[in-house]
């Protein structure tokens, strides 16, 4: 088994080569009408921005994309359209994007630097649980329709999948929706839905 991440434009490339069986991915972005590709949805998950638990922000009422670009960010830099979403989102309510900016490999760093310091991150729900779960950052209550997302399976329509990858398909489908499970609307959990 091999486990390669990039950039999904070279993930779906990729696919249609031949150079993977399937790919794992937001259907965000992914164009269905790509012809010889499916997807199936797995699971729901959603985007929550994260800062240290004394972070002054928590103080503040009814929050901004003024207020957050204010603070300095990081972000992950291979195959994550947070940054792009970030500065189109903050652009469109008026503001300026933040202008510290920190792109970093690993979500543990990510954690690690938002915990003991200002900066903030727009990482996926399921992905800070234990983190908020050890008292080291909370999310923020703040929330936008384009924080939800769909992560889907997606192959070649004429090349079956193994056992085995059906296998980890399953796997990854269960795991995802116990982890999306306490962030999901009808429960708001750690994870506040406005």
């Amino acid at each position: 088994m091999r486990v390669v991440e990039r950039k999904q434009i070279e993930l779906l490339l990729g696919l249609l080569r031949g150079e993977f069986d399937f790919i794992v991915g937001q259907t965000e972005f992914f164009d269905v009408s790509v012809e010889g590709l499916k997807q199936r949805v797995l699971f729901r998950d959603q985007l929550s921005i994260l800062a240290q638990k004394g972070h002054p922000l928590f103080d503040r009422a009814n929050l901004t994309w003024g207020d957050l670009a204010q603070y300095p960010w990081v972000c992950p830099m291979i195959a994550w359209p947070q940054r792009a979403m970030l500065e189109s989102l903050v652009a469109a309510e008026g503001f300026e994007p933040p202008q510290q900016l920190v792109e970093c490999g690993s979500i543990e760093f990510i954690k690690s630097l938002v915990a003991s310091s200002e900066h903030l991150a727009m990482l996926p729900a399921h992905a800070v649980t234990s983190a908020i779960d050890e008292g080291k950052v909370r999310t923020l209550p703040f929330y936008v329709p384009a924080f939800k997302r769909n992560i889907a399976v997606i192959f070649r329509q004429n090349s079956p999948v193994d056992a085995g990858s059906l296998r980890l398909i399953e796997h990854i489908e269960e795991i995802g929706a116990e982890l999306s499970a306490g962030f999901t609307p009808a429960n708001s959990g750690p994870f506040p839905v406005y």
